[in-house]
C-alpha cells in the first residue's frame, strides 16, 4: 500500500465477534479515505483501486482482517 495511513482513533469495536478500528488514509495523489480495518472469524479475498487515479491502495488474501475504504475528499 502506497500513501500515507494513520489511525484517527486508538478504540477498538468488540462486537458480536468482530473487531474494527478506523482511521485516515492519502493515496500519493491526494485523495483522502476513512478507513474501517475489521477483523471477523471468516476469511476473505479483495482489492481496493483509488476512486481518483485507480492505484491499488490495498489488497488481501484469505485474510480474517479486512479494510473498507470511503471517499472523504479529491485532490483540490
Amino acid at each position: 500500500m502506497s500513501g500515507f495511513f494513520e489511525w484517527v482513533t486508538g478504540r477498538h469495536t468488540y462486537e458480536y465477534g468482530v473487531v474494527s478500528r478506523t482511521g485516515r488514509y492519502t493515496c500519493q495523489c491526494g485523495a483522502v479515505y476513512r478507513v474501517t480495518t475489521t477483523k471477523t472469524p471468516v476469511a476473505d479475498t479483495d482489492i481496493v483501486t483509488c476512486e481518483n487515479c485507480n492505484r491499488i491502495i490495498d489488497s488481501w488474501g484469505q485474510s480474517t482482517s479486512f479494510s473498507s475504504y470511503y471517499l472523504i475528499s479529491r485532490p483540490g
